[in-house]
């Protein structure tokens, strides 16, 4: 099929997607299917250009459903949890990069991917270490599939388990890469899940600040050269407005919404930028450096939320 023709198909899936107000699963799942079936017409780089900002805009919006004393509440142990679940990574990422015999650049931009926010860590990361273009590729790639993988399997795993929604709400805001698959991944245990996860996470999203400066310390670098997630600014900013302000508080649903289907283009486009020449150009030591590091996460934040967690019942 030319460019043009899967130009086309592109933009009437993506309509569909919309006004069908697909669920963020579906949109990665349609995504991955056009990559592997039609290829993308757009390249990874093109369409991160589109995806980051997006995902950005789709985080503050559902800041507007949420109130300002459980974001702080649940602010406060997540603050807790996170930076717990960071230093079990960040060791785990040291002995299993000699394991693997994976290069310290690498290494480190997938150790951060998997501790923090996945490709948002690995971007403020990168210039730090001064990582080499297929360095930077190979630790998005490997990020970017295990979070497919992540938002396919972890709501089966839950629902194997038994897990409420607040459980699974903590669980895969500690354990998933990406801000966007674990919102695709708590919206399937409804809007409370979706709003606690999304708190937790962004919590996690700010120990990349503390983490980048150690870095950059560490490396010699540019302390300025990392990005700070201002965005946390502007959700939080969204929170105030819905709790204390009229007009916010009844057209909250509104603004979740528009949220949730953002967060379904998002996931759209990242599946589209997954594709058969990514695991070739990664190579197999790097994708399972950082399986291994995963799955050491995802058992080591699932035991944190069996034990030190509190929960509300939903």
């Amino acid at each position: 099929m030319g460019k043009y023709y899967l130009k086309i198909s592109f933009f009437i899936i993506l309509i569909i997607l919309v006004i069908s107000m697909a669920s963020p699963i579906w949109g990665l799942a349609t995504g991955l299917l056009f990559s592997f079936l039609l290829n993308s017409p757009f390249s990874r780089e093109s369409l991160a250009k589109f995806h980051g900002p997006l995902l950005k805009i789709a985080v503050v919006g559902l800041g507007f459903g949420l109130n300002v004393n459980n974001v702080l509440a649940t602010g406060q142990e997540g603050a807790v949890v996170t930076l717990m679940m960071l230093g079990v990574i960040l060791i785990a990422g040291f002995l299993l990069a000699k394991v693997f015999k994976i290069n310290t650049r690498t290494a480190l931009l997938i150790t951060s991917g998997t501790a923090i926010c996945g490709g948002s860590a690995i971007a403020a990361m990168s210039p730090i270490v001064k990582a080499k273009n297929i360095e930077l590729s190979t630790a998005m790639g490997v990020v970017f599939i295990l979070n497919a993988i992540a938002l396919l399997i972890f709501p089966m795993v839950a629902k194997w388990l038994d897990m409420s929604g607040s459980q699974f709400a903590w669980w895969a805001a500690m354990a998933i890469h990406d801000t966007s698959s674990v919102v695709g991944a708590a919206s399937q245990f409804g809007d409370q899940s979706l709003a606690l996860a999304t708190t937790v996470k962004l919590t996690r999203v700010l120990w990349i600040i503390p983490v980048s400066s150690v870095a950059a310390i560490a490396m010699q670098s540019d302390k300025k050269k990392f990005t700070i997630p201002y965005f946390i600014g502007f959700f939080l900013l969204a929170v105030l407005l819905s709790s204390y302000i009229p007009f916010f508080q009844t057209t909250a649903s509104i603004f979740t919404q528009v949220s949730k289907v953002l967060f379904t283009i998002v996931l759209f486009l990242i599946g589209l930028g997954l594709n058969k020449a990514m695991f070739t150009e990664m190579g197999v030591r790097p994708l399972l450096f950082g399986t291994v590091l995963w799955i050491v996460s995802a058992i080591g934040s699932l035991l944190l939320v069996y034990t030190c967690c509190s929960f509300n019942s939903f």
